[in-house]
């Protein structure tokens, strides 16, 4: 959905610090000087062309100190959205580029547990709504949007269970879900490993969750899920005990109403594989692999269909970014770096990021 730095130096100790622009300190920020509008194209989906690089036209937003910076690439203009009187963290601009959503500071409620305020509003500030929410975890590990309308807030509760956090801005409605290892699938429905509780066995069965919804019971007890990987609509995961010794690889085709997993192979874990950090695979071509590694090595394992086993296999080969691909996203830094340096005579250090094309 976007290219998203998390959370700047700044931020409160609870909050996970991933992608700053930097580490320094942090100068006055003025307000951006007027800058010519350029008009390059009719169609915005068309092509720019930058230092010799065809750029795609794109939004971004900077959070820095109080303040959360709007900047189009299709008039490379940089304007003032939002203005608080406290610290702002994590703005992140939704994918139909119309909001941003971003942390308010937080205070203690009367439990003891920290609130946590969120708000969101339009590119040019605008208020579309306040959220205020506890039961929200140790620390907030990111946030995104799911969808133009769904943002969520991914936070860490205990070893077991993290809490997803939905906020859908145009019903004001918050949901939570519990569990371990989300994804999202294409349409914007969240995957997710169910919850099992953290200190009681025999309590409850491992189980594949959508939107609260079972969709693959494995029907052992403290069974754990690892993070599903999906190829068009085949899904394939791990399963472990408690223990984190692995029983078993599930290959699974997921419904289109995305209401239930039909297990299509149930495959036995090799011996020689076991106590190693496994980890499902998908390459391109829909080939299904078990990614072993121990002691800063990898082993592969693929899936033949005829024997239905696992057998030991040359590791995929994952494909390397494009190197097109590495100099757009560099020169769409240095533009919008360009941008906060001559409109806002500020260095830029201290800034997140959070990009959609």
């Amino acid at each position: 959905i976007s290219d998203t730095g998390i959370i700047s130096e700044t931020a409160p100790d609870d909050f996970m610090e991933t992608n700053n622009v930097s580490e320094s300190e942090t100068e006055n920020v003025t307000e951006p000087r007027e800058t010519n509008n350029i008009v390059e194209t009719e169609n915005e989906t068309e092509q720019r062309e930058t230092t010799g690089i065809s750029l795609p036209a794109f939004s971004a937003v900077l959070t820095k100190e109080n303040k959360i910076y709007y900047y189009e690439s299709t008039s490379k203009e940089l304007i003032a959205a939002v203005t608080e009187n406290d610290k702002v963290y994590n703005g992140v601009l939704s994918p139909d580029k119309t909001h941003i959503a971003y942390f308010h500071d937080k205070t203690f409620g009367e439990d003891g547990q920290f609130v946590y305020h969120i708000r969101v509003a339009d590119i040019d500030g605008k208020p579309a709504g306040t959220f205020d929410f506890t039961d929200s975890g140790n620390c907030i590990y990111t946030s995104w949007w799911a969808d133009s309308r769904r943002y969520v807030i991914d936070a860490h509760l205990n070893p077991s269970v993290c809490i997803f956090t939905v906020i859908d801005i145009e019903t004001q409605e918050i949901i939570r879900y519990r569990g371990i290892n989300l994804s999202m699938l294409e349409n914007g429905d969240l995957l997710y490993v169910g919850e099992i509780n953290h200190w009681v066995r025999g309590v409850q069965t491992g189980r594949l969750m959508i939107n609260e919804k079972i969709v693959y019971d494995t029907g052992i007890y403290d069974a754990i899920l690892s993070m599903p990987v999906k190829y068009g609509n085949k899904l394939g995961f791990i399963i472990t005990n408690r223990d984190d010794d692995p029983l078993y690889t599930v290959l699974g085709d997921l419904s289109e109403s995305h209401d239930a997993v039909t297990e299509e192979y149930r495959v036995d874990i090799p011996l020689e594989i076991l106590g190693k950090h496994l980890e499902p695979y998908f390459d391109s071509n829909g080939g299904f692999y078990i990614i072993a590694r121990f002691n800063n090595k990898a082993t592969a394992y693929s899936y033949n269909p005829d024997t239905k086993k696992l057998e030991e296999c040359m590791l995929p080969e994952e494909k390397p970014k494009d190197e097109s691909e590495k100099q757009t996203e560099d020169s769409v830094m240095a533009e919008i770096k360009n941008a906060v340096i001559t409109q806002l005579n500020d260095t830029f250090d201290g800034y997140s990021i959070s990009i959609v094309y």
